[in-house]
């Protein structure tokens, strides 16, 4: 199970699309923390950062589930999901 686990983080850090989401999140992250340091000093609403947050998870969420079904569709694509379940029985 180690090799396996190793193999596909092995796979993940040359994998392009994960770097570009990944980039995108902090990018957005940053983003979301100038936002909320110009609105805060502009006005003193706590309300605020709830909106901030909640946008961010909603981008974060679709990120990951686009990630997940590329990275999920390449491994069925290649085979070796069937060869990990065969391993593993």
């Amino acid at each position: 199970m180690y090799k396996l686990l190793n193999a596909n983080f092995f796979r993940l850090k040359k994998d392009v699309v994960f770097w570009i989401f990944l980039f995108m999140s902090l990018g957005i992250a940053g983003i979301n923390v100038f936002r909320y340091i110009e609105v805060s000093r502009a006005f003193s609403s706590e309300g605020i950062l709830d909106d901030i947050v909640k946008q961010y998870m909603l981008l974060i969420g679709l990120f990951i589930a686009i990630f997940v079904s590329l990275f999920i569709g390449k491994e069925y694509s290649n085979g070796t999901v069937k060869n990990k379940i065969i391993v593993r029985t």
